[in-house]
């Protein structure tokens, strides 16, 4: 068989190599000092060999990292790293190499001298393994090997007392198998070769085992708390004893670890524990555990025995029992027994009995006691054992108690109704007993006793009143139980019979109700037997459905009559139904009209019980007073109007409208106005009032407008008187219209004569009609001695010459028109010539600032062309000519109109004319007509040309005239 290894892996190593007796000189002088060889593998810690050791060196195969190796030689131990010094120990005995870190097997390579032993310093011998480990019975190989032999060498060969068996080998090496080992102590096993003269040899220890087959450990019953235990383990025979140890476990806790001297042979082996029990050892296992060590040469070999478990109780006290000392047959009645210090309490049982027969019981257990509670029930009198019985372990204890069990009956009490002032009688009655011991007594509600005696049967006559009705009796029945007394009691009540009756708390004659709720009408009548109450109305059946949703219609008079066996009363209920407000169009309308000035009310009424509160204000205003005031137009819009009794409210929107007589005001009918003849004829006239007011006017004086057309007439001029009328009144308001016109009848006489003598005086006098009134202008001839009137309605001329003679035209204006008129002056009959020149007159009047004579900015000029005529127009300051034209056969009036209209057109271009006039006022014909118009210049009737835009600029008037 295979040699045995370790625990942790190791084994005996493969067999040296062959190598051949030759070699070359360095590989000779490498071989000075013989070496032994073996493998290791990571996990190994330990290699053995035997004799003088020299470590010289350590050998890593390829590839593999040794990070460091420990040697321990005897008392010495050495750590050689990877990058240390070699070291070198001498020792004599066994070598143990640990704690070989590596990830791969390694080699390690130990140079060793046999001292004493060696032939040569160049031939060796060495037996593998060096122990060889080997169970009883069986075989183990040994191998043989040599070192190199340069003459002649022997064979290997193998001396073991017991025999052996040569195996395979090879030129330096030889396997022998040691078979049917049974010897237990045998001798070494010696490996020995011969080279020339030489000799060498290598010797490996045998070491023969043998497994136990079985462990077992003996059981241990149930103990009380506080004894002692022994615990016994026993292991069957097994070899060498020196290598085995047996342990002895309680859970996880170590109890005792035995080893055994060394021994020749097998033998069992039996070990003890000797504990004392307490409650932690209860449930605790016990586990006996061996171990067979072959370490470091072989296996190690673990057995154990099934676990047993430790049981542990006590029961201290023996058990409580509660019981009542009395029980009546055919009753239950609950018992209990209480077991303190029982230990395991979950495993402590109690039974209960009675007479030994089992109840049922339910039992509780906590850490402080077990309690069993049953109940207890029994049929026959006389006298019964109950007993608890308490059990853990090997414990029992057991307690008794007697229970006396009696019959006793409840007593009876017999009452019967009976009509007021009749007697009656009161029994009070018993059922026989055991024991016979019982006595009755009849009391009254007060507890006086009435009547006492033994049973069967106590009678108490008496004569009850209305009053005694529902009187309470008690029947009281006594038993003697020894030294206690058992007590029974029946009570009633007389009934005494009495016709219905009805007063004012149980049926009111008055009941309010309020809307909307669920109501009974309910009457309380008192009686006996119990009356039936019924109420009516008018004859209705009465109604069984109970509450009913109470409407305004069940307010009313109902008759309730109450009813039993001895009689009948009656009772009349009037009920009244209340009801919140309401608030209708018919007691609040939603609109109301009030008129101007008269007294404010706003009456508003609701419906509801009790009599609602109503008041009413404006809606978004502050509460207050809404009557008694007296009633303006501010007045109108929307009031709210709410009414409240104790159930509730109820709102209202309430529209005003305010009216009141018409009035007529200048801003909507103003009391003068302005036409304009020719307009259309629209006379308008805005009254207030509501209703709105119809509005008429007519002309004082004349009630009917001027007929034939629609426009403005100077007839329409006049006072109208306009009315407006609605139905609550008239107003009048007076409108005086003015029609305005332009000018008509325009008159121009001479005075004293056209005809003038030469130093002669005349006047020229113009009038027109025109609203507003006309302003006047002239256009005559130029000279020195004209004179103006004040309001320029006139020329006056003195010591005419015949510069003076020639048309005279005069202009009425205003804002709506123009009107011209000329007359012809001659001075002693010459006639008056017309071509070759013309004269133009300008006055400016509107600074009223100078008087003095102006002189034209523009004068005459003459014009050499006999068939041209020239016109001038005026143009605020400056004078612009006309286009020349030639002479036409057109009227002098038609002329001048023509004129005058181009005078007004010039003003569009009064700065391009202002600048020409600069110019031509510089030149000589400017000196040939200067005009005096010192008169003209005061004339609020000048023609005014312009009009001021309010920048600045002047108004300028004019006075165009007719060229000579």
């Amino acid at each position: 068989m295979d040699p045995p290894r370790s625990d942790n892996g190791g084994s005996n190593g493969p067999p040296a190599p062959e190598e051949s007796d030759g070699g070359s000189a360095a590989q000779r002088r490498h071989r000075v000092v013989p070496a032994l060889s073996a493998s290791v593998s990571p996990a190994a810690t330990s290699i053995v060999i035997t004799g003088i050791v020299t470590v010289a060196a350590i050998t890593a195969a390829r590839l593999v990292t040794i990070t460091a190796v420990t040697i321990t030689a005897g008392t010495r131990v050495v750590t050689i790293t990877r990058a240390a010094t070699i070291a070198t120990v001498i020792v004599t005995g066994i070598v143990t190499i640990t704690a070989v870190t590596t990830a791969q097997f390694v080699t390690i390579t130990l140079h060793a001298q046999h001292g004493g032993t060696a032939p040569s310093a160049t031939f060796w011998v060495r037996s593998w393994p060096r122990v060889a480990v080997v169970p009883f019975g069986g075989s183990v190989p040994i191998n043989c090997s040599r070192g190199f032999c340069p003459g002649l060498a022997v064979p290997l060969e193998l001396s073991w007392a017991l025999g052996s068996t040569a195996g395979p080998g090879g030129r330096r090496w030889r396997t022998f198998v040691l078979t049917n080992v049974t010897e237990w102590e045998p001798e070494p096993a010696l490996c020995r070769a011969r080279c020339g003269d030489s000799s060498a040899n290598s010797s490996t220890a045998i070491i023969v085992y043998k497994q136990p087959d079985w462990v077992r450990l003996d059981a241990v019953p149930a103990v009380p708390v506080g004894a002692a235990v022994t615990l016994r383990c026993h292991v069957a025979e097994c070899a060498p004893l020196a290598n085995l140890t047996v342990t002895l476990r309680r859970g996880t806790e170590t109890l005792s670890t035995h080893s055994f001297p060394a021994a020749r042979g097998s033998a069992a082996v039996t070990v003890s524990h000797a504990l004392t029990a307490g409650p932690g050892d209860h449930g605790q296992p016990v586990r006996c555990h061996t171990e067979l060590s072959l370490r470091p040469h072989g296996p190690l070999f673990a057995r154990a025995a099934a676990p047993i478990r430790l049981s542990v109780y006590a029961l201290p006290d023996p058990p409580q029992l509660f019981s009542p000392p009395h029980l009546e047959a055919d009753t239950a009645a609950a018992s209990s027994c209480r077991v303190l210090g029982a230990f395991p309490a979950e495993e402590t049982r109690v039974v209960l009995a009675l007479d030994g027969d089992p109840l049922e019981t339910e039992v509780t257990a906590t850490v402080e006691a077990v309690t069993a509670v049953a109940q207890i029930n029994a049929r026959t009198v006389g006298h019964r054992e109950l007993s608890c019985t308490a059990a853990v372990g090997a414990a029992e204890q057991t307690a008794r108690a007697l229970i006396h069990v009696y019959r006793f009956p409840a007593p009876t009490l017999e009452l019967s109704p009976v009509p007021a002032g009749l007697p009656v009688s009161v029994w009070c009655r018993s059922a026989p007993a055991d024991p016979p011991s019982v006595r009755l007594q009849l009391r009254d509600a007060d507890g006086g006793v009435l009547a006492e005696g033994p049973q069967p049967v106590l009678e108490l006559r008496v004569v009850p009143q209305r009053e005694d009705d529902g009187r309470w009796f008690g029947c009281s029945a006594r038993l003697a139980l020894g030294d206690d007394v058992v007590t029974k009691e029946a009570e009633g009540r007389l009934t005494v019979l009495y016709p219905p009756e009805l007063d004012s708390t149980s049926c009111p004659t008055s009941l309010t109700w309020l809307e909307g709720t669920r109501e009974t009408l309910s009457c309380g009548a008192a009686g006996n037997p119990t009356p039936i109450v019924t109420c009516t109305r008018r004859g209705d059946p009465p109604s069984t459905a109970g509450p009913i949703l109470v409407t305004r219609s069940h307010a009313g008079i109902y008759h309730c009559n109450a009813t039993n066996s001895v009689g009948t009363r009656s009772r009349v209920v009037t009920v009244h139904v209340e009801y919140e407000p309401s608030l209708s169009e018919l007691g609040c309308p939603a609109h109301r009209t009030w008129l101007e000035g008269q007294r404010r009310e706003l009456p508003c009424s609701a419906d509801g019980d009790p009599a609602p509160t109503t008041h009413c204000a404006r809606h978004g205003g502050p509460p207050g007073d809404e009557d008694g005031r007296t009633v303006s137009r501010s007045d109108a819009g929307r009031y709210v109007c709410t009414a409240t009794n104790r159930h509730g409210s109820a709102r209202r929107s309430v529209d005003v409208t305010v009216e009141y007589q018409p009035s007529i005001g200048d801003a909507d009918c103003p009391a003068r106005r302005l036409w304009v003849e020719g307009t259309a004829a629209e006379l308008e006239c805005n009254a207030s009032g509501n209703p709105p007011p119809s509005v008429a006017c007519s002309k004082l004086g004349d009630p009917h407008i001027p007929p034939g057309s629609a426009n403005v007439t100077r007839a329409h001029a006049g006072t109208y008187q306009c009315q407006a009328t609605n139905v609550h009144g008239t107003a009048l308001q007076n409108v005086t219209i003015t029609v305005e016109y332009s000018p008509a009848a325009l008159t121009l006489r001479v005075l004293p004569s056209p005809n003038v003598s030469h130093g002669g005086s005349f006047s020229v006098e113009c009038g027109a009609e025109g609203v507003p009134t006309p302003t006047f202008g002239w256009a005559l001839p130029p000279a020195p001695n004209l004179r103006f009137g004040a309001d320029n309605r006139s020329v006056e001329v003195e010591n005419a010459a015949a510069v003076n003679r020639g048309r005279y035209t005069c202009m009425a204006v205003n804002r709506h028109g123009r009107r011209v008129g000329s007359v012809v002056v001659s001075v002693d009959g010459e006639p008056w010539e017309t071509e070759g020149w013309c004269h133009q007159w300008v006055v400016d009047v509107t600074s009223g600032v100078s008087r003095s004579p102006l002189r034209s900015p523009l004068c005459a000029v003459t014009t050499k062309v006999p068939q041209l005529k020239c016109h001038w127009s005026v143009v605020g300051m400056v004078l612009k000519p006309p286009v020349p034209h030639r002479r036409s056969a057109v009227p002098a009036e038609s002329r001048l109109s023509l004129l005058l209209s181009l005078s007004l057109l010039g003003s569009v271009t009064v700065l391009a004319a202002a600048a020409w006039g600069i110019y031509y006022m510089k030149t000589t014909a400017c000196k040939k007509g200067e005009y005096n118009v010192r008169d003209a210049e005061g004339s609020s009737e000048a023609s005014r040309l312009h009009r001021g835009d309010g920048g600045g600029q002047r108004e300028l008037f004019g006075i165009p005239l007719t060229p000579t």
